[in-house]
């Protein structure tokens, strides 16, 4: 069995390739008022641009990845294979999560027992959908409510390997939904807010009809590399951060 650590380390994985520059702050400033403090957030940017954060705490850390891959599936599974904490989630560059999102979090990974090989994924499978005018409750267990454990560099390899061939986006479902995990799900509270608006909103694929049919998949291709590189072309604003938000970290350019 796998030795079960209570009150894990946690990375906070954040993607970005500057779609979503009005929100971004905002969903780092959630990230800093979490109550639960043995976290990182690690933020993978893909923009051609490098990105400054002012007065970034360090308990942030910002990865610039060269943007060669052809897939999200490619960037998730490389970024998996360098994770050093206990555990890891996901946080969009566009959502907001509230301050005991991560201590939920913990607070059920911390009651599980009888542990097998492999390893283990709880989650909560209720979040909230955002939209302009309106928000809408989500009940799936979406990898934003879940915390993984960390894996080897040959788990990656074996876990990846089956992701279908024939699409572009659905990493998140599909890996959430992965049986390799030991998966355990309980109630909690909506402490993700999935922002489902307009502006710079760079995926909106929940539009494209017939997603799943060979047309959809298709258009919703398209609209992900059409939405990137639009996104790659505009030039990527430089972030401060108020040092109010984490008077208790130490700060740094």
């Amino acid at each position: 069995m796998r030795t079960h650590i209570k009150d894990p380390s946690i990375t906070v994985i954040m993607s970005t390739v500057g779609g979503h520059q009005d929100r971004i702050t905002a969903a780092i400033k959630s990230f800093t008022n979490q109550t639960y403090k043995n976290a990182t957030l690690l933020i993978v940017n893909l923009h051609p641009d490098r990105l400054v954060i002012h007065n970034k705490p360090q308990n942030i850390i910002v990865h610039e990845l060269q943007d060669t891959f052809t897939r999200p599936v490619y960037q998730i599974a490389y970024i998996l294979k360098h994770i050093v904490t206990d555990c890891w989630t996901i946080l969009d560059d566009d959502d907001i999560v509230e301050p005991d999102h991560l201590e939920q979090l913990v607070s059920l990974w911390n009651v599980q027992e009888n542990r097998t090989q492999a390893p283990l994924v709880v989650s909560i499978p209720h979040s909230t959908m955002v939209y302009d005018d309106h928000t809408e409750p989500l009940d799936f267990p979406a990898w934003w409510m879940s915390l993984f454990e960390r894996v080897t560099t040959e788990e990656v390899d074996h876990i990846f390997k089956s992701f279908p061939t024939d699409i572009i986006c659905g990493e998140d479902r599909w890996l959430v939904t992965n049986t390799y995990f030991d998966k355990r799900e309980s109630d909690g509270k909506r402490t993700y807010n999935w922002f489902r608006g307009s502006g710079s909103h760079i995926s909106n694929h929940e539009k494209i009809k017939d997603r799943g049919s060979e047309v959809g998949n298709f258009v919703t291709t398209m609209n992900y590399w059409a939405n990137k590189l639009n996104a790659r072309n505009m030039p990527l604003r430089e972030i401060t951060l108020q040092v109010a938000e984490h008077k208790d970290s130490t700060t740094q350019e």
